[in-house]
């Protein structure tokens, strides 16, 4: 296999990465609505459901959106389906944030001091990739574009990460190991994790870049 061939079975991967990582939040995300519509839902979720509803839905929204932005065959057969996918996946970003933001700041504390720095942490993440995306779109900067837009997708796909370690966690050892400071800890490892791997597929393809001249850095192909 040569090495352009090794690079799109390489971003294949990732993008049902991407897919799996989404559907785990979709899922999660419409189980929690259904709880809301059917009066079952527990504590703020119940009282005041406006906010949570705002952030599972239009999360819904970017979580099925982001993986195709990825796709080369699509950017390259369905250009317009990019841009305008694009362009609403960035604005269903805007209610995610300020949602987070808006249950992190007034629902009953839990987490603590790192659960309440890493909600903050990663809205910042968020909003100041995609803000930076489309500053270098803007500027036919695609590399930049996409690099951006991928550490966007990190910060995104940071809760689906936790519940990946979490899970495991509490099947082995049970509930009571999900204190105020593993919850933290959590949310941190999700956004850290996550933005490692974005710089690890970043040396990847450079690292294909220079082994075969043909293979340009984050190309579209």
């Amino acid at each position: 296999m040569n090495k352009i061939s090794t690079l799109r079975a390489w971003r294949t991967c990732i993008l049902l990465l991407l897919l799996l990582l989404g559907m785990i939040s979709i899922a999660l995300g419409s189980l929690q609505l259904s709880e809301i519509s059917q009066g079952n839902a527990q504590g703020s979720y119940s009282t005041m459901p406006l906010p949570v509803v705002v952030h599972i839905v239009f999360g819904i929204i970017f979580n099925l959106l982001s993986p195709f932005q990825f796709a080369p065959s699509i950017r390259t057969n369905y250009p317009k389906f990019h841009r305008y996918s694009g362009r609403l996946l960035v604005v269903s970003a805007i209610p995610v944030v300020f949602s987070a933001l808006w249950m992190n700041q007034y629902f009953p504390s839990y987490g603590g001091t790192l659960k309440y720095t890493g909600i903050i942490a990663y809205c910042i993440v968020l909003l100041g990739s995609l803000f930076l995306a489309i500053k270098y779109v803007m500027r036919k900067d695609i590399q930049n574009h996409r690099l951006w837009m991928m550490r966007a997708m990190a910060a995104a796909l940071g809760p689906a990460t936790q519940r990946l370690i979490i899970i495991p966690v509490v099947v082995i050892f049970g509930e009571e190991v999900v204190t105020d400071r593993v919850i933290g800890l959590l949310i941190w490892s999700g956004i850290l994790i996550n933005l490692a791997f974005v710089e690890y597929l970043r040396f990847r393809e450079r690292g294909l870049s220079h082994q075969d001249p043909r293979v340009k850095f984050f190309q579209r192909t």
